[in-house]
């Protein structure tokens, strides 16, 4: 049995590492980068992926974000799922001590392939393109 999960998530932990973000409270920081594991929720389960997100802050309470994903299945029930996001919006910042309180709501789109397979032979595949929404 293959640990194919082993290699995703010890690269998403490094760029995780790598995106640690040091706010100093006098200066305002231009922008900000995360890159993290995610997971999208779909008919067949969750599908495990990673995140890639950037904010361009125009002042102190405003900016402006853009959020990428891929999330892919392995092989479950006979299924395989990619899934592929995007989304762009406002972000709003509240600095109240050490502590930042933030609001964002994006929108954007998601682009999904999945393919059923039963014996090695693919019996239906499909692509799907939907509205998406984020907001926290």
């Amino acid at each position: 049995m293959k640990n194919h999960c082993f290699i995703p998530l010890s690269v998403m932990a490094f760029f995780l590492a790598l995106t640690a973000s040091v706010h100093a409270q006098d200066q305002l920081e231009r922008y900000d980068v995360f890159v993290g594991p995610s997971y999208v929720h779909h008919d067949i389960g969750h599908v495990p992926g990673i995140d890639v997100a950037g904010t361009l802050h125009l002042s102190k309470i405003f900016g402006v974000v853009g959020d990428f994903g891929l999330h892919r299945s392995g092989d479950l029930f006979g299924s395989k799922l990619h899934v592929y996001t995007y989304r762009f919006g406002p972000k709003f910042s509240v600095r109240k001590g050490s502590v930042i309180f933030i609001g964002q709501a994006l929108g954007g789109a998601s682009h999904i392939t999945g393919a059923t397979y039963l014996s090695g032979k693919t019996l239906l595949e499909t692509t799907l393109n939907e509205f998406n929404y984020h907001l926290g």
